[in-house]
């Protein structure tokens, strides 16, 4: 009898040198500013890498919003999602 698949499964995980990588490249390559950042992050790890969902992804802005260098610290938190430090 074959198993059943689950109907969410996990994303894919990337490593520890993915997520350096994926982080150097945007880091060399991203200039507009925080709010381009986001575009370049969503870009990056939702719709190519589909390391997050939409939804995770739309967390991560809300729980960090009200901050100033809000690029920065979602930046930190895709980095901690990625290498299972931040719950999903």
């Amino acid at each position: 009898m074959r198993k059943a698949r689950p109907k969410n499964p996990a994303p894919p995980k990337g490593s520890v040198s993915e997520v350096f990588r994926a982080f150097l490249v945007l880091g060399l390559t991203s200039f507009g500013g925080p709010v381009a950042h986001i575009g370049f992050f969503r870009n990056a790890f939702v719709l190519r890498r589909k390391w997050l969902d939409d939804r995770a992804f739309a967390d991560l802005i809300n729980l960090v919003v009200s901050r100033n260098e809000f690029s920065r610290i979602v930046g930190r938190a895709l980095r901690l999602a990625e290498i299972d430090v931040w719950p999903r």
